[in-house]
C-alpha cells in the first residue's frame, strides 16, 4: 500500500500516450477541453449528455495492485463483485470522484474532481464493466478539464482493459437520488 500512499508513481505522459495510441490505431474520438469537471454528473452536463452516456472511474487497491474500475456513471461499483473478480478479501478505494478516497491528490494536476479514466496514469490494471460495452459511445475524463467521447471497444483496446461484471444494482437518477433495480 505504501507505494500508492501519495500517488508518487503518477505518469504525466500517460494521457499523451493514450491519445497517440488511439491515433496510431485509427480510433475515432472527440476530444474536448472545458472547465474542470467536479464529478460525473458535471462531466455529463459539460457535454450536454445523459448521465448514462458518461463513465465513472474509481481507483482501488486490492491483492497488491492498483485497479482502475470503469462503470457507467449512473452506477456504482459493487464491492462484493469486484472482490470476487480480483479474488481478494479486501479492496480499498484509493481515489474516486471529487477526490474521495484513502490517499491524497498529490501529483495530480488541479483540484480534486472527476477521476481521469487513464489506467497508465496510476500504473493500474483496468477493468471496464460490461454495462459500459452496451453503449455506442462513452464520455470519460482524461485530465483536468479534458475529456473525450469514444466507442467503448476502442477504449478497452487502447487501455488494454479487461471487461467484466462488477457494477451494482443501484442506479443513480439524472435529477438526483437513486433506485435499486434488484
Amino acid at each position: 500500500m505504501e507505494q500508492f500512499a501519495s500517488l508518487a508513481g503518477v505518469d504525466d505522459s500517460s494521457v499523451a500516450n493514450l491519445l497517440m495510441r488511439a491515433r496510431q490505431d485509427g480510433v475515432t474520438l472527440e476530444l474536448r477541453t472545458h472547465e474542470p469537471a467536479r464529478h460525473a454528473r458535471h462531466l455529463a452536463a459539460l457535454w450536454g449528455a445523459a448521465l448514462w452516456e458518461t463513465v465513472r472511474a474509481t481507483l482501488f487497491y486490492g491483492g497488491g495492485i492498483a485497479v482502475l474500475g470503469v462503470v457507467p456513471a449512473d452506477r456504482k461499483v459493487s464491492a462484493t463483485l469486484l472482490r470476487t473478480l480480483l479474488d481478494v478479501d479486501e479492496i480499498r478505494v484509493l481515489r474516486a470522484d471529487r477526490g474521495l478516497g484513502r490517499i491524497g491528490w498529490q501529483n495530480l494536476a488541479g483540484e480534486p474532481g472527476v477521476l481521469p479514466a487513464v489506467p497508465a496514469l496510476y500504473g493500474a490494471r483496468s477493468y471496464v464493466d460490461e454495462r459500459v460495452m452496451e453503449r455506442r459511445l462513452i464520455i470519460l475524463a482524461i485530465a483536468e478539464g479534458r475529456s473525450l467521447r469514444i466507442a467503448p471497444a476502442d477504449y478497452v483496446s487502447i487501455t488494454r482493459a479487461m471487461v467484466a461484471k462488477f457494477s451494482g444494482t443501484t442506479r443513480l437518477l439524472p435529477e438526483g437520488g437513486m433506485i435499486d433495480e434488484k
